[in-house]
């Protein structure tokens, strides 16, 4: 079934057509709900002698070679992968479309979990929960999802980088990313740059993803620090960014109870994504000091910039239940002293200053106004180093 975030569910179909994988977010939705089957090919390094992990370096450079014109012999077998990669061909239980960047597939299959194409990147989850691979993303002789109508993968991969580049993912020539131009059925320098950053990813990683935090419906409430012996009123000195861990955070909602919605730290790869756009949800960041003398927080949209914040307001309470809102000393909407602002678009962090600081152990944001979903990412700040809890921290003067 495909489930959009208006909670439309459409059953899957049959399909015939290959799609390159960065094309989904680019999908029409009924297109979307036709998916039925993807293949995908992957490097698992962590399987591989050092003597195949040179192998495939030096096939790879020669490919290279030969789509440059810079080798002796113009044969695209030197382009053939086939005996490194895994091939994993699979049923498609479901689709989630988070939004015109990222796509999610769930698989059918005991192996694998999901594959998804979030922000330019594809990747296929384990069925571990744990381990990823990354895929090929324009190159359907490598990875492709099929659909049971022809599609013009040309034009939806134009739609897709241009809702990348909209939403901060620009797409590069050096390596980092996939140019996306070119023909992205034959072996030529696109195809072979999109292989080629497959498998140096692979090669560079050999890695597992961390365990994913705990869901925030689940969390133990922590136990009160021991109270400071003379907790300061109205302290001075340097003002600090605290960035709480997500033990230390709670959400009114999460978008579908997911680990990746519910990543609200500063610089996170994803955001806070509330279930829902209605009034009513917030965010809340547990200082775990009671003593902290907080003077205004920071603010950022989702990864990427495609959803976020831009108009919210903050509350602060000592014990989690009474809390007062703060008035916001740039006065961004001067007929309401206790709106915050917060930028549009981007990775831009949004300082925002109290008009006064205040001692307060939680911190709560309400959004009031958002572009695309009610995301964000956000910290404190406050004077001095948090004494307890173990979070990260910055000076900022």
């Amino acid at each position: 079934m495909l489930a959009s975030r208006d909670g439309q569910v459409m059953q899957t179909t049959a399909a015939e057509y290959k799609v390159p994988l960065l094309a989904a977010p680019a999908m029409p939705m009924e297109q979307l709900a036709r998916v039925t089957t993807l293949a995908v090919s992957y490097l698992d390094a962590s399987e591989m002698s050092t003597e195949s992990l040179q192998a495939v370096q030096d096939a790879v450079s020669a490919c290279e070679a030969v789509a440059a014109g810079e080798s002796l012999t113009s044969s695209t077998s030197e382009c053939d992968f086939s005996p490194y990669f895994l091939r994993l061909s699979s049923r498609v239980d479901s689709v989630l479309y988070v939004n015109e960047t990222a796509v999610t597939f769930t698989l059918s299959s005991s192996y694998a979990a999901e594959v998804r194409v979030w922000n330019g990147d594809a990747t296929l989850l384990m069925a571990d929960g744990v381990t990823t691979h990354s895929l090929c993303e324009t190159d359907v002789s490598c990875s492709a999802l099929t659909v049971d109508d022809e599609s013009d993968a040309d034009a939806l991969l134009e739609v897709a980088e241009a809702a990348l580049e909209r939403a901060g993912f620009l797409v590069e020539e050096d390596g980092a990313r996939r140019m996306l131009g070119g023909d992205r059925r034959s072996v030529d320098s696109s195809a072979v740059r999109d292989q080629k950053y497959c498998v140096e990813k692979a090669l560079q990683s050999r890695k597992s993803l961390p365990m994913p935090p705990p869901s925030p419906t689940s969390k133990s409430p922590l136990p009160m620090p021991p109270p400071p012996s003379m907790p300061p009123l109205a302290p001075s000195g340097d003002a600090y960014l605290w960035n709480p861990s997500e033990e230390f955070r709670t959400y009114s909602s999460v978008w579908g109870n997911a680990d990746w919605a519910s990543e609200s730290m500063l610089d996170s790869p994803s955001a806070w994504v509330s279930q829902s756009n209605m009034g009513g949800e917030w965010m809340t960041i547990d200082t775990y000091n009671p003593d902290a003398y907080v003077v205004g927080v920071v603010t950022q949209p989702r990864f990427g910039g495609a959803q976020g914040v831009t108009r919210f307001q903050v509350e602060v309470s000592a014990d989690g239940s009474s809390w007062t809102a703060m008035e916001n000393r740039a006065r961004c909407v001067p007929d309401y002293p206790t709106m915050f602002c917060s930028a549009q678009g981007g990775d831009v962090k949004t300082y925002s200053y109290f008009s006064t600081g205040v001692n307060a152990r939680y911190v709560k944001f309400t959004p009031i106004q958002h572009y695309g979903h009610k995301s964000m990412r956000a910290g404190v700040i406050a004077v001095g180093v948090p004494l307890y809890g173990d979070f990260p921290y910055e000076l900022i003067g």
